[in-house]
């Protein structure tokens, strides 16, 4: 399962810190992270799913945008149709070619990312100087002492997932803009978006924020404790990247099924219908104020 940890501190030495780690089948086609969109209005960089041409983390480095998502599998708390959607879902990931065939109108949920990244026609916060090598983005942006609001931008990127949520599978979404540190959050099974206010929280299957299972709560507390104990960002990244190996477990009952997944890093493992998947890559960014720099390392 995806797991992302997340850090919100608008007066800190970092303001912005997310650490996403991403579960996938091992053999689903995947681009390292590039830059997906330049149009001259957006500049998106994100690692890109090749079936579907999504993602499950995008930065937009024009207007500060930030989207990501984790799966919602809870099968008891949506409605008929989406079950029957999670199980063509599955299905789909084993049999791609079959699903093409059978189901093609199946929406993505990482084109929702996509789609969300994309600005209207706002005026650009300020200017920037970016330089992207391999897996390592590093942004500078010139920021003026005038208030940047793009709160209404944000929050009507918010109003458009929540319209669209019931054409995808169950998702947890995070949609925020780090320049002017607003964020929030969307369930597909919840009525509306919240505002983030506490830092620190970690996200995945489960609510974001709530009903944490056991390696969330460990993975959370690591996680805070190197972002208070470290103030140098090259050993900053170094630490959290130990962090997204640590395999500390959960022992809740829904992982006596699945053993595998109940480590916080994945290692390789084959399932049972035989499709190899684990921890696929782990990525981290970072954002002092000033500077946005985002690394990423692939492990499948």
């Amino acid at each position: 399962m995806c797991i992302a940890l997340y850090y919100i501190n608008p007066k800190g030495k970092f303001r912005f810190i997310l650490l996403f780690n991403r579960e996938e089948y091992s053999k689903r086609p995947t681009d390292q992270l590039k830059i997906i969109l330049n149009d001259g209005n957006n500049i998106i960089v994100a690692g890109q799913d090749k079936l579907q041409s999504g993602t499950w983390l995008g930065f937009n480095i024009t207007n500060g945008m930030i989207v990501f998502l984790t799966n919602k599998n809870h099968l008891f708390s949506v409605s008929f149709s989406q079950k029957i959607s999670q199980i063509r879902n599955q299905i789909r990931m084993s049999y791609p070619n079959l699903m093409k065939f059978l189901y093609p109108t199946l929406k993505s949920r990482g084109q929702l990312i996509v789609d969300l990244l994309q600005k209207f026609s706002i005026e650009l916060p300020q200017q920037f100087d970016f330089q992207l090598q391999g897996q390592h983005l590093k942004c500078t942006y010139q920021i003026d002492n005038k208030s940047h609001d793009d709160s209404d931008l944000t929050k009507s990127k918010l109003m458009q997932a929540q319209l669209k949520k019931e054409q995808y599978m169950g998702f947890n979404l995070f949609v925020g803009n780090i320049i002017n540190q607003e964020y929030y959050v969307l369930s597909s099974t919840s009525d509306s978006f919240k505002k983030v206010n506490k830092s620190g929280t970690a996200c995945s299957f489960s609510n974001i924020g709530e009903n944490q299972i056991e390696k969330e709560k460990i993975a959370q507390n690591k996680f805070e404790q190197i972002i208070e104990s470290e103030q140098d960002i090259d050993l900053l990244f170094e630490k959290l990247f130990q962090l997204a190996q640590e395999r500390f477990v959960s022992n809740e009952l829904f992982f006596k099924a699945f053993p595998e997944e109940s480590q916080f890093f994945i290692p390789e493992y084959t399932t049972k219908i035989g499709q190899k998947r684990g921890t696929r890559t782990t990525s981290i960014i970072i954002f002092d104020g000033i500077k946005v720099e985002m690394k990423e390392k692939t492990y499948l």
